[in-house]
């Protein structure tokens, strides 16, 4: 499955032109198993008790971009690697929030951009039109968030980069 994943990550990535012409602004939220971008608590035994969200390193590779045009779209490209998994909606949240949602009760609520209705292990694109959501490097995040359970379970949570 890896390998079917690195070549979907290479499709997106080969195809999408990163920096079109009229591009105004590009952002990036990179996912990478094993990695702990927000210096989260953990412990290897299991989700630590204070940490109400739960949470014990990314378990996901994907990546996200958004890129914007001339404040009048914002498409979203990318892939999310969740073996197993098909649409979002029904247990999974993918979402951008602010990053201090990472300790909440519900970690990426609210959400700046809902990306629920995509799947995990199919490419990623879609466009929003007006009212285009604010992105700030400085305070937003990527959150996958199972909410199955009666406490929810961050599966991957990545720092949203400003490319330009």
């Amino acid at each position: 499955m890896k390998s079917l994943y690195i070549f979907f990550l290479l499709a997106v990535l080969i195809f999408t032109d990163s920096t079109p012409a009229n591009a105004t602004s590009l952002h990036r939220c990179v996912f990478k198993v094993g990695e702990n971008p927000l210096n989260l608590p953990t412990k290897a035994t299991g989700i630590p008790s204070g940490l109400r969200a739960g949470y014990n390193r990314n378990t996901i590779n994907g990546i996200l971009e958004f890129t914007r045009f001339n404040d009048k779209k914002l498409f979203i490209g990318g892939f999310i690697d969740l073996d197993g998994v098909g649409g979002i909606e029904l247990i999974y949240d993918l979402h951008v929030a602010r990053c201090s949602t990472k300790t909440s009760a519900e970690p990426g609520d609210p959400a700046i951009i809902d990306l629920d209705g995509e799947s995990f292990d199919t490419p990623i694109a879609t466009t929003i039109n007006k009212p285009l959501p604010k992105l700030d490097a400085n305070t937003d995040c990527c959150f996958v968030v199972d909410e199955f359970a009666a406490t929810e379970r961050i599966l991957g949570v990545a720092r949203l980069q400003q490319i330009f």
